[in-house]
């Protein structure tokens, strides 16, 4: 599972089996700085030529060989060499996989072999490079826009590059992710089975643990991350998760519906007011309201305005639970006459659903209910908060000025537990 963290300072490297050697391990106590024996120049031309007399041969005496003749292994053709043939693949240590780039550096490859009679090329200094000349060279080069291949051949291996990067997806570290996604977005909708399939992605929180905070839908994960990069164009990906029997894919899909505006989703995001679970139709909500400003949102309010009607107990108490939850105050006028319901369950939701929406308590007492709406129905919400951020009831002092928070954006949605987007940093 992946985590949704932020950036953090360079962490030291694991040198695992490569071992770096620090000079301070060194034991230097028996360096003397004495050799064991003459070496000065005399004593050095004197062993020479001694080395030489005891070598010299005798021509008179007959010559003996002193080896075998060689045999046809012998003259067979020396054995390529197999990059990593070192490796084995039952250690899992030292297998190459397909998170570590393997890089080989061979010296002198291109050295031709000299023999006695040819002249050693005199070794020429290097060139001198600047950054100037590094930069210019960097400026000049054209920018690459083609998207990556389908595979490519590392250590050997044929590896899939484009799993290799939504396999990166997977990882814990977002900075991780940026990389990926900068190769991925060119591919566009070539990679959405694969999307589909990975979707979510891997999560590093249980998003129905009571009280947990989400994190942006940007930061849950490398592919939550590639779909808000593409924005609305990732909507074929997400839409379908709707409807899928997995509460975390339906969320997640919610999210994204939160996230990234597709007013044309409103239809499918307003049946999400029903989830089963709980979190999902708190997020629905939420999700919904920010769409409050387009045409369809007025008629998903009187949509539900119109479902408070049907005559069946449980219909009504969850339509009522739902206007609450979007704090439409074009639903008050629907909610005031249940706060004399009968069925008592039917009467406190409403009530609470006023107080949620209105900044008001008059719990069951529609008189006065009605007295107020004819007095505020034309005044902004932002107004009914204010006046009863004043009330007499701490409870309601406190509810209204949530609510007022909630209204003006200074927090985040209450019952959902998730973290709008964070605008982009001024370039």
């Amino acid at each position: 599972p992946m985590s949704a963290a932020p950036e953090s300072a360079e962490e030291p490297v694991e040198t695992g089996l490569w071992q770096s050697v620090q000079l301070e391990s060194l034991d230097t106590t028996a360096v003397t700085g004495q050799f064991d024996h003459d070496a000065s120049p005399a004593a050095a031309t004197a062993a020479f030529a001694e080395s030489a007399q005891a070598s010299a041969v005798d021509e008179s005496a007959p010559v003996e060989l002193g080896f075998e003749p060689p045999t046809e292994e012998d003259l067979a053709p020396a054995r390529p060499y197999v990059a990593f043939a070192e490796v084995d693949a039952e250690t899992p240590e030292q297998t190459i996989g397909g998170w570590e780039d393997v890089f080989v550096e061979t010296v002198g490859s291109d050295r031709a072999v000299l023999t006695d009679e040819e002249p050693v090329p005199p070794v020429s200094a290097p060139p001198t490079v600047t950054w100037e000349d590094v930069i210019a060279e960097a400026e000049a080069a054209p920018a690459l826009t083609s998207a990556p291949s389908a595979a490519v051949e590392i250590a050997g291996q044929v590896v899939d590059e484009q799993a290799m990067l939504l396999d990166s997806l997977d990882a814990t570290d977002p900075s991780i992710w940026r990389g990926a996604i900068e190769r991925l977005l060119p591919l566009g909708t070539a990679i959405d089975a694969e999307l589909e399939r990975r979707f979510p992605g891997q999560l590093s929180f249980d998003p129905f643990v009571p009280a947990t905070r989400l994190p942006p839908f940007s930061h849950c994960s490398g592919i939550t991350a590639l779909l808000a990069a593409r924005g609305a164009g990732a909507a074929p990906v997400v839409l379908p998760f709707l409807e899928s029997n997995d509460p975390v894919k339906r969320l997640f899909a919610i999210y994204y519906l939160y996230a990234v505006p597709y007013a044309a989703a409103l239809e499918l995001l307003a049946r999400r007011l029903y989830d089963a679970e709980p979190r999902n139709r708190f997020l629905a909500a939420d999700a919904l309201r920010t769409y409050r400003h387009e045409p369809g949102y007025r008629r998903i309010i009187q949509g539900l305005r119109d479902h408070l009607k049907v005559p069946i107990f449980e219909a009504q108490v969850a339509t009522v639970q739902v206007l609450g939850q979007l704090r439409d105050p074009s639903a008050v006028p629907s909610l005031i006459p249940l706060v004399i319901s009968p069925r008592p369950a039917l009467a406190r939701a409403s009530a609470s659903a006023l107080t949620v929406i209105c900044g008001q308590a008059f719990g069951s007492e529609v008189a006065r209910w009605a007295d107020w709406w004819q007095s505020h129905f034309n005044k902004p919400r932002e107004a009914w908060l204010v006046e009863g951020m004043r009330h007499a009831d701490a409870n309601v002092r406190r509810i209204a000025a949530r609510e007022f928070q909630l209204l003006t954006g200074h927090a985040a949605p209450f019952e959902s537990g998730v973290t709008p987007e964070q605008p982009a940093a001024a370039p």
